[in-house]
């Protein structure tokens, strides 16, 4: 772990991965000290994960041949499938547009199975971010988003 200090790209990667700067910068005098640390890391992660009655929904959404296609998965703790959904569009959209129908199918999804607790889980970044920051977009997504 030493030559990690030496390498800021490779801390920013295990910081991004979740791993903060006390595992690469604590003074640890023998190996299993530090093993033991980053497995208490991992457990307090699992065990956040572990919220009992939550529920992950995962969507994503893809654009092909000028159709748009989107679909969600809803899984719990333990990566036990509870359902699922799969829709199309028959017309061209732009691809925040579509992940913005997958999220809204989403939340009607949890509401439908009166699941409490939900987590929607997407890797479309500017949704998300534009829906973080929704009161502030003056964009149609941005009303859009306002209404779900």
């Amino acid at each position: 772990m030493l030559a990690l200090k030496d390498f800021p790209k490779a801390r920013k990667v295990l910081d991004f991965g979740g791993f903060d700067n006390k595992l690469l910068d604590e003074n640890y005098l023998r190996c299993v000290d530090w093993i033991e640390d980053v497995a208490r890391v991992l457990d307090i992660k699992a065990i956040s994960d572990f919220i009992i009655g939550t529920i992950k929904i995962n969507f994503r959404a893809i654009i092909y041949e000028k159709k748009a296609y989107y679909g969600l998965v809803a899984r719990d703790a333990n990566g036990f499938v509870h359902g699922g959904r799969m829709g199309y569009m028959n017309k061209e959209l732009h691809i925040e547009w579509v992940e913005l129908q997958a999220m809204e199918d989403s939340i009607k999804f949890a509401l439908s199975n009166n699941w409490e607790n939900v987590e929607l889980e997407s890797d479309c970044a500017s949704l998300l971010n534009r829906f973080n920051r929704r009161q502030e977009d003056l964009t149609m997504l941005g009303h859009r988003l306002r209404e779900i």
